[in-house]
């Protein structure tokens, strides 16, 4: 599932391709790509997308947590990803390592397209039918969405970050007060967006493997020094994600690996139905 550095490497590409672009037509296929969509076909529903899309220019692309922000003359349309969703135009592929693929496989359904009137055509590429988009007609800042701003603290201030989340990143106090409240694993405690927003579960397993903290320890257990450690390493391991790229290969020590770098077994578990990955070696 694409987290926050995925997002932050989506945002750059559209703030690069789409600002400046008219949207002369659109199409989906499915009901579930706009939550505006109640069924295909629902005139009701489809009206105030048309109004929205038809003759719309977008101006620019930002990020909070794990969404994508879609800014337009009309207002903003907010995007989640979900597994593997993407906004993708031909060729000009969204080219790193999120996901794999250069391009979408065909077998990727087309959840929503905008056809530009320069004659791209910008896709929502929708794996399994999860990623979505909402339009929010005449709102033009993300502070004025609930979805938005109930979710925590940015977990790092990038160029990306939408405007109105850039004065509030995440702290070492956010997690110390968060982990005392909490008598949750520190991992699903780190997994909570109203706690923290953009981890998930690839970058918390690598933060508390350098971290050498137990997924499953209460987090109300954790010393000063130890949630000390896990903060420094969250915030790194998202940094250091960005900054190679996504080179998964060259910072990803136990995430789906069997060993460490140092030949350590890497145990896999469940918490909460998300896959752990962690060395019980190490991490206590």
């Amino acid at each position: 599932m694409p987290e926050f550095p995925e997002v932050t490497f989506q945002v750059r590409y559209l703030k690069t391709h789409v600002p400046g672009a008219t949207v002369k037509a659109w199409g989906y296929k499915g009901k579930r790509q706009f939550k505006d969509l109640r069924t295909a076909g629902d005139e009701a529903a489809v009206a105030p997308l048309d109004a929205f899309w038809l003759g719309n220019t977008f101006r620019g692309a930002s990020q909070r947590g794990k969404y994508v922000l879609l800014h337009t003359d009309r207002g903003l349309v907010s995007s989640h990803l979900m597994l593997k969703g993407r906004w993708s135009l031909p060729n000009a592929p969204l080219v790193n390592r999120y996901p794999t693929w250069a391009e979408p496989p065909p077998e990727w359904a087309r959840g929503v397209w905008l056809d530009l009137a320069d004659g791209r055509t910008l896709t929502l590429y929708t794996p399994a039918w999860q990623a979505s988009a909402t339009i929010h007609p005449g709102v033009h800042r993300a502070a004025q969405l609930s979805d938005l701003t109930r979710l925590g603290p940015e977990v790092l201030i990038q160029p990306e970050t939408d405007e109105s989340f850039r004065d509030a990143p995440w702290k070492l106090e956010h997690l110390v007060r968060a982990a005392k409240a909490s008598g949750k694993a520190i991992k699903l405690t780190l997994m909570d967006q109203a706690r923290v927003s953009g981890l998930g579960n690839r970058y918390v397993c690598e933060a508390l493997y350098h971290a050498r903290v137990d997924p499953a320890r209460p987090a109300r257990d954790l010393s000063a020094t130890e949630l000390e450690a896990l903060y420094t390493a969250s915030v790194d391991i998202i940094r250091t994600a960005i900054d190679t790229e996504l080179d998964y290969d060259s910072f990803l020590c136990v995430y789906r690996r069997e060993t460490d770098r140092d030949g350590r077994p890497v145990v896999q578990t469940t918490l909460n139905g998300r896959d752990t990955f962690a060395v019980p070696e190490l991490q206590r």
